[in-house]
């Protein structure tokens, strides 16, 4: 037998995943747990190419695997064209769309902008 070291990868996004509660985190009509980005967030996350948004430290267990369009890791830039720099905003923005509303969320993940389009439910 020989001893093994576990080395945690850097770029691991299941390492977000401690830092949330249910409570203090969820965005319950995106499925998601999400955090600020603050200084230590950023440092973790290396390069973000805009330098602002919201990271997505993990699913909601109660959102159907089928329904998953955000990943852990992904940093939510925009929610309908508008720039998201807390977790407050996106709540309020998520908020304030009715059910079966077209929602287009930009989201930086690994290293790439791109869209995300769904109906809110």
């Amino acid at each position: 037998k020989f001893p093994v070291a576990v080395a945690e990868r850097e770029d691991d996004p299941a390492r977000f995943a401690e830092m949330v509660t249910p409570e203090r985190n969820i965005v319950p009509r995106l499925g998601v747990l999400a955090l600020d980005i603050d200084e230590r967030i950023a440092s973790m996350l290396g390069e973000l190419r805009v330098p602002q948004g919201v990271l997505v430290a993990a699913i909601s267990l109660d959102t159907p695997s089928s329904e998953h369009m955000l990943e852990a890791g992904d940093v939510i830039v925009s929610f309908n064209g508008v720039p998201m720099r807390t977790l407050a905003e996106l709540r309020a923005a998520v908020g304030r769309l009715p059910t079966r509303a077209a929602a287009v969320l930009q989201v930086q993940r690994l290293g790439q902008l791109m869209f995300v389009a769904f109906e809110i439910e």
